[in-house]
């Protein structure tokens, strides 16, 4: 998923990282960058040290793409380190306590969510999205 997500913003091309398809939603660049903050906000439910999100210009497709790289990275090694016993550790998730799994798999359909709608702001610009492989 992260693969795809990255591979389809770094299709889009520069000009468009400030197209909004109507005044209400975000723009391009905005939406992966509310992407970008999430997974720093998630990281500590997957043991990942604490980060604050980084400060770069979402309308600049160079520094979203840099900035998303990290915060994927930052997920992915966090998430590489986890054991099996870490999996099923209660965690604070937003006020609730559940399983360390069941939080990742919470962190992981926010990516699939918000790579939707870049699927769709993507097509927009005639942008074809990264192809998944299936099961």
């Amino acid at each position: 998923m992260t693969n795809m997500f990255l591979t389809t913003t770094k299709a889009m091309p520069a000009e468009h990282f400030t197209f909004q398809p109507t005044k209400e939603v975000a723009s391009f660049g905005g939406l992966v960058g509310h992407t970008i903050g999430a997974n720093y906000l998630f990281g500590p439910t997957v043991n990942a040290p604490k980060v604050d999100r980084p400060s770069f210009d979402d309308s600049n497709k160079k520094d979203v793409v840099a900035a998303m790289e990290a915060s994927f990275k930052y997920i992915n090694d966090a998430i590489s380190h986890l054991s099996d016993s870490d999996l099923s550790q209660e965690v604070d998730w937003f006020g609730s306590k559940m399983p360390r799994l069941k939080a990742i798999l919470s962190l992981t359909d926010h990516i699939e969510r918000e790579y939707g709608k870049v699927i769709t702001y993507a097509r927009l610009k005639g942008v074809t999205p990264a192809g998944g492989r299936g099961w």
